[in-house]
């Protein structure tokens, strides 16, 4: 069995993240809530998710300037903005953007594309072929 992937939900307000946390549990994903920036670095910091949700509107921040500081810490992990504000991509580091009068399927096939892994060979297969021809 595959392990969970981890997604770091940032919102609001409480009752936000619980209707984000039933959604994505209840479709195989492990969910970290976060109820504003402090709790969001600290969550990102502990343990690095598959994936970032945070709202456009956050108490004291914006949600993509908060992107913006989780991208410097780490630039591989996709990010999405979900809000009501219409958000111009070239103008935010976040992956994607979602409307907040979008459904849940677009919102789960977003989450689907962004954490897919590429296949390729296994780290234990590189290495042994890196120490034979060193050998």
């Amino acid at each position: 069995m595959r392990p969970k992937k981890i997604i770091l939900c940032v919102a609001a307000d409480d009752d936000t993240l619980a209707l984000r946390r039933f959604v994505l549990e209840t479709r195989g994903y492990r969910v970290i809530g976060a109820i504003g920036v402090q709790q969001a670095i600290e969550a990102f910091h502990a343990q690095l998710p598959a994936l970032v949700l945070a709202d456009h509107c956050l108490p004291n921040i914006d949600g993509e300037d908060l992107v913006g500081r989780l991208k410097r810490a780490a630039h591989f992990v996709p990010m999405i903005v979900w809000g009501r504000s219409l958000v111009h991509p070239s103008t935010s580091h976040a992956d994607a953007f979602l409307q907040a009068t979008g459904d849940a399927a677009e919102l789960l096939a977003r989450i689907r594309i962004l954490t897919v892994r590429k296949r390729g060979p296994r780290p234990s297969i590189v290495a042994q072929a890196l120490e034979s021809r060193t050998a």
